[in-house]
């Protein structure tokens, strides 16, 4: 009985929240975009736009209590009420309404938190939830100061009762919204463009079967692909709301995760097209006002937090002298290399190292594999998720081929896709190559750059031509299946995990952790001694060693600014990523 409630529960707030998203979307983006085509999975993208500018705005003065954020979901759903009313329902076949929905219920359930959640996520949200901007919350804990502002957003969907087991949720319906689009537009263009949707939707189904494995990841990735589909739709039709929402959503994502700047570059292809985007830009003097907002926003944001624009990159970081609470440059590049070194192979290698004594550090390493440390990258499981991908494309060209040799007709038409030249072709595969030099991990946008590559070089290649749809509705079909399937298998097994408390399933059960309170400058905080951090303890809240390297906290204005001692912050980080890269742990 109590699992049908806790069923009951999910489902509920799944659609709660979604409807609450769209209905802000709705109006924002019909004051932003003008334009007369509706789409409901836009919609809800935008909706999540506007709700990461109400979160940090509001987070400047306040915490975001109980009451705050459940008046701004109420209010959400009201809107998305009104709304449907003036929209008409027919971009979705209702016959298939249901099924589309709960493959996203089953992508969602899970009672099992996502590694990182009791590291950085929980602590995050407990913060905003808790307690209003904080200056040098690096000094707290450096994880939380990274670019996760989809942490922004999750923080208003904490729910009486269940509290934040509720907030996992998000990332499952920005993907659902995404997946909404792509459907809707696939019978609204091109069979290049339909391909291409396919391919995403292909790959979704394939390794997108756990919201949580992927963190805040997936939204990025989506917005990605979402840019890619715009980029290629301009190609078909020269429509500069296309550029605009590219900017908008390029800006969002990059706040979002700092890899997804990559994808700026596919903006040179529109180098004869800017000028004229420019002079009309009273047209989109809104979106303008929009991108500046949210540049201007969450920069401060990220500066009050970590003394960097975007933290730990080290060019947009200032020094002590000029900001007290950032951390200072040593330590920004200490974490710069731990991260750097995690995306290049490192745990492969010390996987591969019999002994776990021989750990090496994260500079050590760099220095080692400076210019061989893909080596070690293709050694790492990661990579054999990658290899997805380009199987995805040798089934596409296969079926290409045959249906070629068959002398079947082609059932791509001349779309102006098939005519791009070595320009464009070069564009649209470079920020695929720097991905694969600078980050190569799949979560880091590896997906969309790979997927988006190959794709352009089959288009560029003349290997899709002969393509059949009814073969690729074939493989969607058995893709479907799988995803049932390996979903079915891990539902069942995560409820009988004796691990985790299958109480809430299928919303997620979090380990209690221990703490002691310890008092600085009269402000009392809650260390744990686990390495993995604080979980859903209230803020603030820190390791043991991370709290001794607390230097001092003051209040000003209502304020709380919290600076750190740089050598124990050293000795702190060298700790955990001892701890992180002992093959042990792994």
């Amino acid at each position: 009985m109590e699992l049908y409630i806790n069923i009951f529960i999910y489902i509920f707030l799944f659609i709660f929240f979604s409807l609450s998203i769209f209905g802000y979307g709705y109006y924002f983006k019909k004051i932003l975009i003008n334009e007369k085509e509706e789409s409901i999975g836009e919609y809800g993208l935008f909706g999540f736009i506007i709700l990461y500018l109400f979160s940090v705005i509001i987070h400047f003065f306040f915490n975001l209590n109980l009451y705050l954020t459940l008046t701004i979901l109420i209010l959400g759903f009201l809107l998305s009420i009104i709304s449907l009313k003036k929209i008409e329902l027919i971009h979705y076949p209702k016959k298939i309404l249901i099924p589309f929905i709960l493959l996203f219920l089953i992508l969602g359930a899970s009672n099992n938190p996502h590694d990182d959640a009791y590291l950085y996520q929980l602590p995050y949200l407990s913060y905003i939830q808790n307690e209003k901007l904080v200056f040098g919350l690096v000094n707290i804990n450096e994880f939380t100061a990274y670019s996760n502002s989809f942490y922004d957003i999750m923080g208003l969907f904490k729910f009486p009762l269940i509290n934040n087991q509720s907030v996992y949720l998000i990332p499952t319906i920005f993907f659902m919204f995404f997946c909404k689009f792509l459907i809707e537009k696939f019978n609204q263009n091109s069979k290049v463009l339909k391909l291409f949707i396919y391919s995403i939707l292909i790959l979704s189904l394939l390794k997108f079967t756990r919201s949580k494995e992927f963190g805040t990841d997936i939204p990025v990735i989506a917005l990605i692909f979402l840019i890619q589909f715009y980029v290629l739709k301009f190609f078909e039709n020269k429509d500069y709301n296309l550029i605009n929402k590219i900017i908008i959503f390029l800006t969002f994502s990059f706040f979002l995760k700092a890899y997804s700047v990559l994808a700026a570059l596919y903006l040179i292809v529109f180098y004869k097209n800017i000028k004229e985007f420019f002079q009309s830009n009273h047209r989109y003097l809104n979106s303008f006002i929009l991108v500046f907002i949210i540049i201007a926003v969450s920069s401060f944001k990220n500066i009050a937090h970590s003394g960097c624009i975007s933290y730990p990159i080290k060019i947009t970081c200032f020094d002590k002298n000029t900001v007290s609470w950032s951390n200072g440059h040593e330590i920004v590049d200490l974490r710069n290399k731990g991260l750097v070194a995690g995306s290049k192979g490192i745990k492969a290698y010390i996987r591969s190292n019999e002994r776990s004594e021989n750990v090496i550090s994260a500079e050590e390493y760099l220095k080692k594999f400076k210019y061989s440390y893909h080596l070690n990258v293709i050694k790492d499981p990661d990579f054999e998720r990658l290899l997805v991908v380009i199987s995805i494309f040798i089934i596409f060209i296969f079926i290409s081929l045959i249906n070629k040799f068959r002398k079947k007709n082609p059932e791509i038409e001349n779309s102006n896709l098939l005519k791009i030249n070595l320009f464009q072709f070069i564009i649209f595969i470079v920020p695929m190559i720097l991905w694969w030099i600078l980050i190569p991990i799949s979560k880091y946008g590896g997906y969309a750059y790979l997927l988006f590559g190959i794709f352009s070089l089959c288009i560029y290649l003349n290997l899709i031509k002969s393509i059949s749809f009814k073969q690729l509705n074939v493989i969607t079909v058995i893709c479907i299946i799988y995803f049932l399937g390996k979903s079915i298998d891990r539902i069942n097994s995560e409820y009988n995990n004796l691990e985790y408390s299958n109480q809430s399933y299928p919303l997620p059960a979090y380990k209690y952790q221990n703490f002691e309170t310890e008092k600085l400058n009269n402000k009392i905080f809650r260390v744990t001694e686990n390495l993995k951090r604080c979980g859903d303890i209230k803020f603030p809240c820190l390791e043991k060693s991370h709290f001794n390297s607390i230097k001092n906290v003051t209040k000003k204005n209502g304020y709380l600014f919290f600076e750190g001692i740089k050598e124990k912050q050293i000795e702190s980080i060298k700790i955990e990523q001892n701890w992180a890269y002992n093959t042990n742990n792994f």
